[in-house]
């Protein structure tokens, strides 16, 4: 890992130098989200907005609906459910949800409630905005992303969790520090130990740079089959947790499918130095 991860770092460097940009510790008090891509090492740009959406093939599944578990417009591409996209009533990028297969999602932490039963998959959903203005006032069209994260803990968008923008606040909630990986940032997990039960496991996990939230990700148990997805093998999670509280059953489960989804551009400058 220490080689990765130098070689990450020379390669931020480079591209850094090569195209003029490089970083300043940015101001912890406010989201600057400027962009939306997922999977790391790929880093794959996302629609902000419909008509971008439409241009690049994604299809709507669904409109916004005051009495559906979701809020927002739903957009899909190529049938791929491991990333669906949530637009707010004036098209605007609002939420993001990851969709598995019902026949697929056997372990036990899938009985959890933030896993809401749709048609042939099981959904989870995060939005990026205060999910009460989805559907009903909506945003004009901006150039960021959102201006908050709020993750569904139950079937209806009035059960949220709604994130700390600021890695300080985090000490008072029940999310616990793992470690920081170049290209990502660092990892909290939500209320883990090491004797905890794997069925509790929480589907998600903050990233945080420069003392804010710039980040964040699905972790589900399972091998689910996406270009979207990543597949961290076993022998490399020690490197995203303390050990002191890293879940000794997650090293026996036989695959991982976790998205690193990130909000703002350049997230390869997530380098651990701050």
């Amino acid at each position: 890992m220490a080689s990765t991860t130098l070689i990450l770092f020379l390669f931020a460097v480079i591209i850094g130098i090569t195209n003029g940009w490089w970083f300043n510790k940015p101001d912890p008090s406010q989201p600057d989200w400027d962009k939306l891509s997922v999977t790391f090492l790929k880093f794959n740009e996302l629609p902000k907005n419909i008509d971008d959406a439409k241009t690049r093939g994604w299809v709507q599944t669904d409109e916004c609906k005051d009495d559906a578990y979701f809020r927002g417009n739903r957009y899909i591409l190529g049938n791929d459910f491991a990333v669906m996209l949530l637009f707010d009533s004036k098209g605007t990028i609002a939420g993001i949800q990851n969709g598995v297969p019902k026949s697929s999602a056997t372990h036990g932490s899938f009985k959890k409630p933030y896993w809401v039963e749709d048609g042939s998959m099981l959904v989870v959903t995060a939005y990026f905005v205060d999910p009460k203005m989805i559907c009903a006032a909506g945003r004009d069209e901006s150039k960021y992303v959102g201006d908050s994260l709020h993750i569904q803990t139950g079937a209806s968008p009035s059960s949220v969790m709604t994130i700390p923008l600021k890695e300080d606040d985090v000490a008072k909630t029940n999310w616990v520090y793992g470690k920081c990986v170049p290209g990502m940032g660092k990892h909290y997990w939500y209320n883990i130990s090491k004797e905890m039960n794997c069925d509790d496991t929480f589907p998600s996990f903050l990233l945080y740079n420069g003392g804010k939230l710039n980040a964040f990700g699905w972790a589900t148990i399972g091998d689910f089959h996406s270009d979207w997805y990543e597949h961290p093998p076993t022998s490399v999670l020690g490197h995203f947790f303390q050990s002191d509280s890293m879940p000794t059953c997650i090293t026996k489960m036989p695959k991982l499918s976790t998205i690193h989804i990130y909000f703002q551009r350049r997230p390869y400058l997530n380098l651990c130095v701050w």
